[in-house]
């Protein structure tokens, strides 16, 4: 599988583990790590994270929503551990 992210702002997505292969019913999360200048950001942003299956070629996108500065105490992806 490869995944990839873009982003509706001006943005760097980094996707440290771009290429995964999995078994038949593994699963597996890859964290993102979403940089975007302060004055860019209309918290929440949501990006769009492609995953490709490179067996079949079938390609399924999510969205993924990057919540901003929480009071200067670093930023988090929804759903992802505080």
């Amino acid at each position: 599988m490869t995944i990839r992210a873009d982003s509706p702002v001006s943005a760097q997505v980094v996707v440290p583990q771009a290429e995964v292969k999995l078994a038949s019913l593994e699963s597996f999360r890859v964290p993102l790590f979403p940089t975007v200048q302060r004055e860019r950001v209309t918290a929440p942003c949501v990006f769009t994270v492609e995953v490709k299956d490179s067996g079949s070629g079938e390609v399924k996108k999510m969205e993924a929503r990057f919540l901003g500065p929480t009071g200067g105490k670093g930023s988090r992806v929804e759903g992802s551990p505080s």
